[in-house]
């Protein structure tokens, strides 16, 4: 018992030894502390590296590792954005583009064609004025009498007068078609002809064309033709000739095929463009 006591009074004395030990070299560092000018008010507050239960890792060197992973990660998201987007503006553009393509070349092929006044005719001696018209382009303009294929084609040649000076077939047999004609841009005469004077026809399935004359026409000006038939010619009234002033077509062949090339083409791209698009919204899903 007297040496348990012994030992207890020894390990007693130890430890408050120790703490005795401990608090003095408390007080030292907070002494230090307090002394250095760097630590701020270092008189109420402890260095966190040695204030009780400060962690042994850093927290502001995670955090700021934390914001810079935040950053790129926005970063990369942002660059997504852009490329998303970009694949949008790559289909829209090729659609549009193709659109208006298609579009303008078929407005154009169109006017080309576009026959500005087209009207039934008695070929009787007689004077009339045809209704007012515009040109939809700037370019030469034929005036014809056109004719159905009711009367024989050798026999209509030989009455509307293409095949008299070259074919035998028509000796004998005179042109009835005579007509004298005027283009006016009220008040003013624009130009003046004849069948006599032009000689020359087209000739299409189930169609014939007699061209009487042709003038220089301006886009979207208004126009009047006045004819005066000067023979009896009611015996073409068989074949339902019409009058008409059509653009001369002649000289531009390879733009039209060249415009449904280019038509063609911009259907395709704006198919192209509207896959584009649609693939993109698929993989979003």
């Amino acid at each position: 018992m007297d040496c348990n006591r012994a030992e207890g009074t020894a390990s007693l004395v130890s430890a408050q030894l120790h703490q005795s030990k401990a608090g003095r070299t408390a007080a030292l560092i907070r002494a230090i502390a307090a002394a250095d000018p760097g630590t701020g008010r270092a008189s109420r507050e402890t260095s966190p590296a040695t204030a009780p239960g400060a962690p042994l890792v850093d927290a502001s060197r995670c955090e700021t590792r934390d914001g810079i992973l935040r950053q790129l990660l926005r970063r990369f998201a942002r660059l997504a954005a852009v490329l998303h987007r970009q694949k949008y503006q790559r289909g829209a553009l090729l659609l549009i583009s193709g659109l208006t393509v298609s579009l303008a070349t078929y407005l154009w092929s169109k006017a080309m064609n576009v026959v500005p006044l087209s009207i039934p005719v008695v070929l009787s001696p007689g004077h009339f004025r045809s209704p007012e018209f515009k040109a939809r382009v700037s370019t030469q303009h034929l005036i014809n009498v056109t004719f159905d294929s009711n009367i024989p084609p050798e026999e209509l040649d030989c009455l509307i007068g293409t095949n008299i000076k070259s074919v035998q077939r028509c000796i004998g047999k005179p042109a009835i078609l005579n007509v004298k004609w005027r283009i006016l841009s009220p008040p003013q005469t624009i130009a003046t002809g004849s069948s006599a004077e032009l000689v020359g026809a087209s000739y299409s399935y189930h169609r014939t064309e007699r061209h009487i004359g042709s003038f220089d026409a301006e886009s979207d000006k208004k126009y009047v033709l006045d004819v005066d038939v000067l023979q009896d010619a009611s015996r073409l009234s068989l074949d339902h000739p019409r009058l008409e002033v059509e653009p001369n077509l002649r000289g531009y062949e390879g733009w039209l095929l060249l415009g449904g090339f280019a038509f063609y083409l911009g259907i395709l791209g704006a198919a192209g463009g509207a896959i584009m698009i649609c693939v993109t919204i698929l993989r979003e899903r």
